[in-house]
């Protein structure tokens, strides 16, 4: 299991990195949007598909946050 970055850099990043800072946001985006799905009794076929959809974008947009961690950890040692 990945361990969490460093609290500086993600600051840093999040100053510096425009990619960084809307992968930032998409994520917490699509986090709401799960929240709100989940907070429903029943769900629709259609809503099952978009909690797919959603869950799906989320995994995608962390991982592209860690490989761009990763590359400016490399950068620094």
């Amino acid at each position: 299991m990945e361990t969490a970055p460093p609290e500086a850099l993600t600051a840093r990043l999040m100053e510096t990195n425009e990619e960084y800072r809307n992968l930032v946001r998409e994520h917490s985006d699509y986090d709401r949007q799960l929240e709100e799905l989940s907070a429903r009794r029943f769900a629709s076929t259609e809503e099952e598909v978009e909690e797919h959809r959603l869950k799906k974008l989320k995994l995608q947009t962390k991982d592209r946050m860690y490989a761009i961690l990763r590359e400016h950890e490399a950068k620094a040692s």
